[in-house]
């Protein structure tokens, strides 16, 4: 008997080309009485990669990935496992003033971010950060740090 093993359902932002390189992982994969021959990935029907640890390039949304196995025997087994590949995280920058006749010079900072939602550390995780801070000889300082929703 051939056991196939897609590994775990996985969640991750493309790119900014709308396309995230996955690494599929069948490698728990098992068959006791003989060799894994192939190992066919597939998305929708259409085959995406081959091999036990490929890395696949994937749309945004959910996609339902089936591992297909064959060994030695001829025997198959698949399994599947979902990768929901969110938009690509894209940050807006602004700084107010631009330029000054002379420093120290305090800038405000300001971030507009849309999209993904895996990788943002604020304490809420939502809304507009604005730092405070001064460029000066000795460095670059942030002051103040604000979250719009929270007032953090």
């Amino acid at each position: 008997m051939i056991w196939a093993s897609a590994g775990p359902d996985q969640t991750v932002n493309a790119a900014a080309n709308g396309l995230a390189a996955v690494a599929l992982n069948g490698s728990s994969s098992l068959d006791p009485r003989g060799v894994i021959n192939a190992y066919v990935w597939s998305l929708s029907g259409n085959v995406i990669a081959s091999g036990s640890n490929p890395v696949a390039n994937l749309p945004i949304g959910t996609n339902p990935i089936l591992l297909t196995l064959t060994d030695n025997q001829g025997q198959t087994a698949v399994d599947e496992t979902t990768v929901v590949v969110l938009r690509p995280l894209v940050v807006t920058l602004t700084a107010t003033p631009t330029n000054a006749p002379a420093s120290p010079q305090t800038v405000q900072f300001t971030a507009q971010a849309s999209g993904g939602g895996l990788f943002d550390s604020t304490d809420d995780h939502r809304g507009t950060i604005t730092a405070q801070g001064e460029n000066s000889a000795s460095g670059e300082v942030a002051t103040n740090a604000f979250d719009d929703v929270t007032g953090t």
